[in-house]
């Protein structure tokens, strides 16, 4: 991507392009990781997701209780964890 707004064939430098997209919980695991990616692109590109099913019974239960608590500890705002468990997804899909 770099190279091809060197080369003129991208109007805009890649980082403009990143703040287009949406980033969903699904990977990762750590509260960390999620809070890196609301402060470099903002907790309004963050929709939760999973990987479910992952398992079914409890293993799927316990799975995503620890997806939405990855999430919960990572320091953000009530109102951006709003928007990442529910606004920003209803927003995407004009719901």
């Amino acid at each position: 991507m770099e190279r091809a707004f060197r080369e003129g064939r991208s109007q805009y430098r890649p980082s403009h392009y990143f703040g287009k997209l949406f980033y969903d919980t699904s990977g990762p695991t750590h509260a960390a990781i999620v809070a890196s990616v609301a402060k470099m692109f903002g907790s309004e590109q963050i929709v939760f997701g999973t990987d479910y099913p992952f398992g079914l019974g409890q293993e799927g239960k316990q799975y995503i209780e620890h997806a939405v608590g990855v999430v919960e500890e990572s320091g953000l705002s009530g109102a951006e964890l709003k928007k990442i468990f529910q606004g920003n997804a209803q927003a995407l899909l004009r719901l």
